[in-house]
């Protein structure tokens, strides 16, 4: 819940990081750019609330991280149910994705699952 985070002092002692929990604060574009440049063994990431987050940062986390598994955009407002799907496609190591909010039909699910991952409806589920 700290807003005014907005990335993180990442270096190569970071290098071997799997997990990142930066919910609720004020992370941006620029800090997911960092995490994707140094983190590249990177499995999972929890965006939850992250309002600054868009499609741009996430793309450069994708195509960095080559081994992500999974992604909470739960409250990422300002990431649309198209990036979804783009994600799903690109990293075909995603297995479980959250989304920005429940909107998400079960037909869309249904096709991304098809892929090998689970959208979820909550980041407990």
């Amino acid at each position: 819940g700290c807003k005014k985070v907005m990335s993180l002092g990442i270096d190569e002692g970071f290098r071997n990081l799997e997990h990142l929990q930066v919910e609720g604060s004020g992370f941006t574009d620029s800090g997911l750019i960092a995490v994707g440049k140094c983190c590249r063994h990177l499995l999972g990431i929890d965006l939850e609330g992250c309002l600054r987050i868009t499609e741009s940062g996430l793309k450069k986390i994708m195509e960095d991280c080559r081994q992500l598994r999974q992604v909470n955009l739960k409250n990422c407002k300002c990431v649309n149910l198209e990036a979804l799907a783009w994600m799903v496609f690109y990293r075909p190591s995603l297995r479980k994705l959250v989304p920005p909010s429940s909107c998400v039909s079960e037909g869309q699910k249904a096709l991304l699952l098809r892929h090998g991952c689970k959208i979820s409806s909550c980041s407990n589920s």
